[in-house]
């Protein structure tokens, strides 16, 4: 919870109500400092002007911001223009820190450890090195946004363990027999007796 601050006239030095200290007028920092509300009221009320002190960017800092139409990664170290990056209003240049190929990989890796409780390292070796489906040996054809999409993490539904990766084709089949035995063994009677009856005949 932000302190409320008040101003005195007679020494021209802030109060915080939460600690009881004088605080020179200098040492503010910024608004975010302060309960907004009361000090645009005291400014209203005594007429004067803060001196807020703005910190100087250092050259770091300044390494990744946005210049002459392109910006630096901070994950990836990219130079790369505007357009590959988020825009964010807290910047202070108006973009994401990380440009949209990192910032996509973030949010796919937290959301992979919130669901299975993967790491980012443990996703990358069990599952983006493997090429090919755990059940039909069939690589992933399925593409986003013009590359292939990485094979899918599958797991129990019932206790939530990871079973291994999968392609689209194989998890839209367990999705739609609800990981059910009987029916997948009713789907594997019914191939084979299809088969069996009609061999030759073609």
């Amino acid at each position: 919870m932000r302190a409320k601050i008040r101003l005195t006239i007679e020494d021209k030095k802030w109060i915080c109500n939460a600690y009881q200290q004088n605080v020179p007028v200098i040492h503010i920092q910024s608004k975010m400092h302060i309960n907004w509300k009361h000090f645009q009221a005291v400014l209203a009320e005594f007429n004067v002007v803060p001196r807020l002190r703005i910190r100087n960017p250092s050259p770091k800092e300044l390494e990744f911001r946005v210049s002459d139409g392109i910006k630096k990664c901070r994950v990836c170290y990219s130079v790369l223009p505007i357009n590959h990056f988020y825009m964010r209003k807290q910047s202070p240049d108006g973009y994401a820190p990380a440009c949209k190929k990192c910032s996509n990989d973030y949010q796919r890796f937290l959301r992979i450890k919130n669901l299975y409780g993967l790491s980012k390292e443990e996703y990358q070796t069990r599952f983006l090195s493997q090429s090919k489906c755990t059940i039909c040996n069939r690589p992933e054809i399925v593409i986003t946004h013009g590359k292939v999409h990485p094979l899918i993490v599958d797991h129990d539904h019932k206790n939530g363990k990871v079973r291994g990766a999968i392609c689209h084709r194989c998890n839209l089949a367990l999705g739609a027999i609800n990981d059910n035995l009987f029916i997948a063994e009713q789907l594997a009677s019914y191939i084979f007796q299809w088969r069996q009856r009609h061999a030759g005949k073609e």
